[in-house]
């Protein structure tokens, strides 16, 4: 929600103190200024009217400055408790009081037959009338009770005077002031929208805080709370010595609510569930909502032994169990019996987070569902074991990207004359025990643990910063460079703007990088898949669907995707030669890229007598082990060197 979107209160209160905080800021500068006119001008009037006369409002002035600077002082040495109001009447007793000793000037030190001294004592009015209106402005009663009072004798004097000066001087006097109060109610009106626009973003920020926060529907705090909270009891519990839980449950099928009385029903079961947990836990505790029918519960303080703390977990699950499964809930006019199933696992044990303590917990739910449902599973060694396992692998590929034991080879593309245009760029995990790793066993662990995030934006570089030196030395003949974005990649906000900012850092050309997508990556959501792929598109980008034939194929889908290239998967191509089942799909899959006018690419082709079966319909483009294999960088040089004749390394180039 924007700013202008959210609902101000209407009696406005709030910009009292804000605007009665203005005024008070913007006053410290003023107090100089005043005092050395206050002297001026006494010292020039003296010799035209005396001490007797010129004295005492100079103690005046003085004292009335003197209070407004303690007024000034009290009020910043007042932040915690502030009455608006209060402030609002001192301030402008204070403008009233300012007022009349510099009115009392105008008219009491107006030398009717020196004409020097009025434009003196007129000029020093005017420069404090003027400056009032950045002081006072902020209070409309007050600057225009202050203009008033220290013009308007003024003005009196000169027409009394009679003199044609003098109603010259006059008219300016009130042109002045007017010009002065409309300055200060736009002044006014512009301090007011200020104060207005900053309490609507502030608005905006308070509502935007808690959407990032907590749950929509159910207003239980989200994962995003729920984990900050986590780190907060961990490090607690290790801490002062004590432990906690962590209850993850699962509202057991409840899919058939939303299917059978629709979703509504389903949103008032949840928050039947939110407002029975929030009723259940205690103060120290956390109910969450991770969002469909996943809820959280974290307890903390449950003793200082496992034991303990297990059978205090166990005993609250027992109870939530009673209060969310044995007690009907409704919804639409409907009674409806709804069991949960919960997994727990206890804290801290080791050197867990908070994803971990939640994979935990997830896994021992899931456990008590296939144990039957409606139960309570406790988090076993048995799982923590496979969790280990997978942990370390998280741990192991972390310190590889940490220590750069990537390293990103380059399989060749041909055509049919086994001419190079592409090549794709495939990461391998140059292990310093296991020798080098192929991505299908590190890829999964990297997709599950989020790391592939960090994985695949450091591939996106290093082929970047290559495609750049393949430009450099070969220019237009240059082969293209594919790059595999992951459905989780794919999926991130800014994707676009990301690899464009890549790219111009790297120097690598947008018109020579194809990204690869799968076609569950890209039919998740279609309309923003089209977007990002058209803003890429306009600044030259390509793309190939790869695997394709795997996924959920559909060419109603594939008319709306602006891509060029189709993978055949290798798992087609393999054995196309001996199963008629591969060799229909393959056939059909280039067909479909014909009449799409779509180029393919056979992935996984080892044999020549593949290459013939698959030229003799359609398909111009291979990849496979019959050609190369990936290779380093520098290999991919002698390669392409090889591979394509001297006169496209001229400069004729080659299509891609």
């Amino acid at each position: 929600m924007n700013a202008s979107h959210v609902p101000v209160r209407q009696d406005h209160s709030y910009l009292q103190p804000g605007l009665v905080d203005f005024h008070y800021r913007s006053l410290a500068l003023s107090f100089v200024a005043n005092m050395v006119n206050a002297i001026l001008l006494a010292a020039i009037q003296l010799q035209a009217f005396g001490p007797w006369t010129v004295a005492p409002w100079a103690a005046a002035a003085l004292v009335v400055i003197g209070a407004r600077w303690l007024d000034f002082r009290a009020y910043h040495r007042n932040r915690e408790a502030r009455d608006a109001a209060r402030w609002e009447r001192r301030a402008t007793a204070g403008a009233v009081a300012s007022g009349l000793i510099w009115g009392l000037a105008g008219w009491f030190l107006f030398p009717v037959d020196d004409m020097a001294r009025q434009a003196v004592l007129a000029f020093v009015l005017a420069g404090m009338a003027a400056g009032a209106v950045t002081t006072l402005s902020s209070l409309r009663f007050a600057v225009s009770a202050f203009l008033a009072l220290t013009l308007l004798p003024l003005m009196v004097n000169f027409f009394a005077a009679g003199t044609g000066m003098g109603l010259i001087m006059g008219f300016m006097t009130l042109l002045f002031f007017a010009s002065l109060h409309v300055t200060a109610r736009r002044m006014n009106h512009t301090i007011t929208e200020s104060l207005e626009m900053r309490h609507a973003n502030e608005l905006a920020e308070r509502h935007t805080r808690r959407q990032a926060h907590y749950d929509e529907l159910t207003h239980l705090p989200n994962r995003r709370l729920l984990g900050e909270r986590i780190g907060q009891e961990l490090a607690r519990s290790r801490r002062h010595g004590d432990m906690g839980a962590l209850l993850f449950l699962d509202l057991d099928h409840f899919k058939n609510i939303n299917d059978s009385l629709g979703h509504p029903a389903g949103d008032q079961v949840l928050k039947q569930v939110a407002q029975r947990l929030r009723h259940r836990v205690r103060g120290e505790d956390t109910a969450a909502r991770l969002g469909g029918d996943e809820f959280v519960v974290l307890l903390s303080d449950l003793g200082g032994s496992e034991a303990q703390a297990g059978n205090e977990a166990g005993a609250f699950a027992a109870e939530l169990q009673r209060i969310l499964s044995h007690t009907p809930y409704h919804a639409q006019g409907h009674e409806l019996h709804v069991s949960t199933s919960i997994g727990i696992t206890l804290f801290p044990l080791g050197d867990e987070d908070g994803d971990d303590l939640l994979r935990q917990a997830d896994t021992a739910m899931y456990s008590a569902k296939s144990g039957g449902r409606d139960t309570v599973c406790f988090y076993r060694t048995d799982m923590q074991q496979a969790v280990n396992r997978r942990l370390q692998a998280e741990k192991e590929l972390r310190t590889a990207i940490a220590n750069h034991q990537l390293r990103v080879f380059y399989q060749p593309m041909v055509d049919h004359r086994g001419h190079p245009f592409g090549v794709e760029a495939l990461v391998r995990w140059s292990h310093p025990e296991r020798g080098l790793i192929t991505p299908d066993h590190f890829i999964p662990v990297a997709e599950e643990s989020g790391i592939i995030f960090e994985l695949g934006n450091w591939v996106l570089r290093t082929a970047c910063l290559d495609l750049a030196r393949l430009r450099q030395r070969y220019g237009t003949a240059a082969p293209s460079v594919s790059i595999n974005l992951s459905p989780r990649q794919f999926l991130l906000p800014g994707l676009a703007d990301h690899i464009i900012a890549i790219a111009a850092e790297t120097a690598a050309d947008l018109n020579f990088i194809r990204l690869e997508v799968t076609e569950s990556g890209l039919l998740d959501d279609v309309e923003r898949a089209v977007e990002k792929m058209e803003r890429l598109r306009e600044h030259g980008v390509r793309f190939s669907i790869d695997d394709f034939g795997t996924g959920y194929s559909s060419l109603a889908y594939l008319k709306q995707l602006p891509v060029d290239t189709l993978k055949v998967d290798r798992s087609f191509i393999r054995d196309v030669l001996v199963d008629k089942d591969d060799a229909v799909i393959v056939e059909t899959i280039l067909a479909m890229a014909n009449h799409l006018r779509l180029h393919s690419v056979a992935e996984g082709v080892e044999t020549q007598e593949v290459v013939e079966f698959l030229s003799a319909r359609g398909c111009e483009r291979f990849q496979g082990y019959l050609f190369a294999r990936p290779i380093p960088f520098d290999e991919l040089l002698g390669f392409i060197d090889e591979h394509v004749p001297m006169d496209v390394q001229a400069g004729a180039g080659l299509p891609n």
